[in-house]
């Protein structure tokens, strides 16, 4: 009885490690300090950006999202021989409604 119940649960585990993603995770919480970090530094927000960052999220992978007062940024990070490099796109939506909508 007792070995069933250890087989089930340990089922269930490593069917929630596979759902949650540990690598995913791990890269998030690395890349995001080494990020805010970065960003905490008011020459470099001055240098990539046009007001000061209100919102900064994680999208997943290396990509991140940085809103700011006037417009909303996708930030993704690279390293590149020992060197973090932030690649710095702007967020533009543009919805055209067509004839007869």
């Amino acid at each position: 009885m007792w070995k069933w119940i250890k087989v089930i649960l340990f089922l269930l585990g490593a069917f929630a490690l596979l759902l949650l993603n540990p690598m995913e995770i791990y890269t998030e919480m690395r890349t995001k300090g080494e990020v805010e970090r970065m960003l905490s530094d008011q020459t470099v927000v001055e240098d990539l950006f046009d007001g000061d960052i209100e919102d900064f999220d994680y999208i997943g992978g290396k990509a991140y999202s940085v809103k700011t007062s006037d417009a909303s940024f996708v930030v993704i990070v690279e390293k590149k021989n020992g060197r973090t490099q932030l690649e710095t796109f702007v967020k533009i939506s543009n919805v055209n409604q067509g004839q007869g909508y």
